[in-house]
């Protein structure tokens, strides 16, 4: 397959999501989360901007023994205040490059 017919061809994918919407994909993260069952692992949907958590998955309670209510109120400092300081810098440095 040549250069310009790949490109091609992921030109026709990315038409079919035209325009996407931000707030579609993350109602549907939130609904997915009622389907998943309990396990050791959660998701949040933070906003970096405000430093607060968008949404906290029904396993954070299970996971880390913490309410999620208070991370949602308290946000992200919060949530790092309950990490270890030697650890602390790591996430940073991790979420960092993520973004």
């Amino acid at each position: 397959m040549k250069h310009s017919q790949i490109k091609d061809f992921y030109k026709s994918i990315f038409s079919s999501y035209d325009k996407p919407s931000l707030e579609t994909h993350i109602k549907k993260i939130i609904e997915l989360d009622t389907y998943l069952p309990y396990s050791s692992t959660f998701f949040c949907l933070t906003n970096t901007q405000s430093l607060k958590f968008e949404y906290v998955s029904k396993n954070f309670k299970s996971c880390l023994g913490l309410d999620s209510n208070l991370l949602k109120t308290n946000g992200m400092r919060y949530f790092w205040s309950r990490i270890h300081p030697e650890d602390l810098e790591k996430w940073l440095k991790a979420l960092n490059e993520l973004m």
